[in-house]
């Protein structure tokens, strides 16, 4: 709850006002919509399954009716006395006129069974010794059943109902109905088949009535899942249930709601009494709201227009209440974001915003002016900064040299190299002082750096080699005092010095890029290890002394006099060396003084 409040208080006025208006307003309005749109399609989607199921309770009953009458038809033809004493009489023993004059008595006793609604043509399979051959061709040898499906696997003297290969008079598929006809002693011994077929036709028109949703389809098809008959609606390989599905959905006695294809579907399933067919109805989700679409439709449109309408008139309310609001906010942003020429605000309004306006115009003029003097003291402090960070460097290097030159006058003929030293010495700080200024050419600064490596090679006996390949045009530009020495210093003493061989070079090139000038002072010495390098510009004593000496000093300094994006950056591999590039602006010293 306070996560909530907390929420609304910090929200703007003018979102507060347009969330109460929603709130109030468009909210009972979805509500009222949606709620009506579920209503409507609750009761469309029960009235539909309704109808659906009393369709398919009425199809399957009628279906059940009319292959009973054809199974009973079957069977009174099998169980026929005339048929049966036919089937069970040895042809060798069975004179030929008899055979014709009571084969002749059964294909009008089969003819009586036939006509154009149900059964079309029944035919027998006697023994192939039998006199049975005619035009008509309903009575056939049983080696002739050998080239219908239903051969291997009737069996007993159960009806069985099977795809026919043939078609009526019409032009029409037939499905077939079998039964053997046993012997009444054995019901194993199998003399002869009687094969009833019926159109299917009567089936398809039967199941169509099924379909009193749109895009339905029902179809009939036996236990090893073949097709049977099917409404023509051409949505069997769509909505043709899989073996497992149709297991599924046999277990529900309503109707099933699954996935078939990429269609939301209700499936239901009816297996047909005496028969291994059931009947199967598929209707799409889609299909039951067809027809509420255009009533959602219309609702949703009528909807949107009222939210549209109500939606304007409160941000016509809401901006004229809050514009100067969210001026002044946008004034108080530029301000804080540190540009004051635009955050005055300029109104003539006397009203509690006009008051509030005109106290933020005061607080502005004055933060100005408190700026400005700000200004001038952080100058004074910077170059207070900078003077004492020039101060800090070096102090070890005149000790170390001093030391050095005080060995050497206890030793004879040391008087010319005390000598040399001195001037270097002399020489070196002349350049370090520099008459006080801040800047000083690349071309000093590498002169001031070739003394120091001069005086250092006095105490290392030539152990350091320095290459200059700085290109004259480039030695014009104005840099810090005393940046390079302190990066060849470390390049000494941490690189070089610390080498099995304590012999090295270094080397400092420099070059353009874009509007500033890379230098880039590499040796090779025994390189820094990688936990080491990425904390050393880091101001943290400890490593700096030991790792990187005036580093940190010199990177700060840098920043301070040229802005944050430039100073150092180091890249170093262990045994190979260190590379250390100073990125400042370009400009010519003369420039600059």
């Amino acid at each position: 709850m306070k996560r909530i409040r907390r929420f609304f208080v910090n929200l703007k006025l003018r979102n507060k006002l347009l969330l109460a208006f929603s709130v109030f307003i468009i909210l009972p309005i979805v509500t009222l919509t949606l709620l009506s749109t579920y209503l409507t399609k609750y009761i469309i989607e029960k009235n539909a399954m309704f109808s659906a199921t009393q369709s398919f309770n009425q199809v399957s009953d009628f279906v059940s009716y009319r292959i009973d009458n054809i199974i009973r038809a079957t069977n009174l033809i099998a169980n026929d006395q005339l048929v049966h004493s036919v089937a069970e009489r040895d042809p060798n023993n069975y004179p030929l006129e008899e055979q014709f004059e009571n084969l002749q008595k059964i294909r009008h006793f089969l003819t009586s069974y036939e006509n154009e609604i149900d059964i079309v043509t029944v035919r027998l399979f006697l023994d192939d010794q039998m006199v049975h051959s005619d035009e008509d061709g309903d009575i056939l040898g049983l080696e002739s059943a050998k080239d219908f499906p239903w051969y291997q696997s009737l069996s007993g003297s159960q009806v069985m109902l099977y795809p026919s290969m043939g078609s009526d008079r019409n032009g029409d598929q037939t499905l077939s109905a079998v039964r053997a006809i046993t012997s009444f002693d054995n019901y194993q011994d199998i003399k002869g088949y009687v094969m009833a077929e019926f159109p299917e036709k009567i089936f398809r028109d039967m199941i169509s009535k099924a379909n009193s949703i749109g895009g339905s389809l029902t179809y009939i098809c036996n236990d090893q899942y073949e097709l049977i008959s099917s409404t023509d609606d051409g949505n069997q390989d769509e909505f043709f249930l899989t073996p497992s599905q149709m297991e599924l959905v046999s277990g529900y006695s309503d109707w099933a709601f699954l996935k078939v294809g990429n269609e939301d579907v209700f499936a239901k399933v009816k297996a047909i009494p005496s028969t291994n067919w059931s009947i199967v109805t598929i209707i799409p989700e889609s299909g039951i709201f067809r027809d509420t679409h255009l009533i959602q439709n219309t609702m949703v449109l009528f909807m949107l227009f009222l939210i549209g309408i109500a939606y304007l008139g409160a941000v016509f309310v809401t901006l004229s209440l809050t514009k100067r609001i969210d001026l002044l906010a946008s004034k108080m942003n530029a301000a804080q974001q540190g540009d004051f020429s635009k955050a005055i605000v300029y109104s003539n309004a006397k009203d509690e915003i006009g008051i509030l306006i005109q106290n933020f115009n005061y607080m502005i003029d004055r933060i100005q002016t408190l700026m400005a003097e700000e200004k001038i003291a952080s100058q004074r402090l910077r170059s207070a900064e900078l003077m004492a960070l020039q101060s800090q460097i070096n102090p070890h290097f005149l000790y170390n040299t001093l030391d050095m030159i005080n060995w050497m006058s206890y030793e004879e003929d040391k008087g010319e190299e005390i000598r040399t030293t001195l001037r270097s010495l002399s020489r070196f700080y002349k350049l370090s002082l520099n008459k006080g200024r801040t800047l000083v050419s690349l071309q000093d600064e590498l002169k001031h750096v070739s003394l120091y490596i001069q005086i250092q090679n006095m105490r290392l006996q030539n152990s350091v080699h320095l290459d200059i390949r700085v290109p004259e045009h480039l030695q014009q530009c104005g840099i810090l005092k005393i940046t390079l020495q302190p990066i060849v210093e470390n390049a000494i003493l941490h690189g070089i010095m610390e080498k099995d061989d304590p012999h090295g070079t270094v080397i400092i090139n420099a070059k353009l890029s874009g509007e500033d000038l890379l230098i880039t002072v590499a040796d090779d010495g025994v390189g820094i290890p990688p936990d080491i390098l990425d904390t050393l510009l880091n101001n943290e004593e400890d490593i700096s002394r030991q790792h990187g000496y005036g580093l940190t000093n010199i990177n700060e300094r840098i920043m301070l006099y040229f802005g944050e994006k430039y100073g150092l950056s180091i890249r170093s591999q262990l045994a190979k060396g260190t590379i250390v590039t100073i990125r400042i602006p370009f400009h010519k010293f003369l420039d600059e003084q």
